[in-house]
């Protein structure tokens, strides 16, 4: 069991190293950054409003 809490452990710092050299990157054109992370919101928003339509929309899964 070890093995594999040291593996997630492993996995989780990983990923966050990777996550915030991305963010470093996209961080140096600027403009670039805001645009594509206001996109994203939009996007991720226009998502929750088509799940709340879909299930306005019906009674029983």
């Amino acid at each position: 069991m070890a093995s594999g809490i040291s593996a997630a452990g492993w996995n989780l710092r990983t990923y966050l190293l990777l996550a915030r050299m991305w963010i470093r990157v996209s961080m140096t054109y600027r403009a670039s950054f805001v645009t594509l992370t206001v996109g994203q919101f939009f996007i991720t928003g226009l998502d929750f409003i088509g799940i709340a339509i879909l299930f306005s929309n019906v009674d029983a899964l």
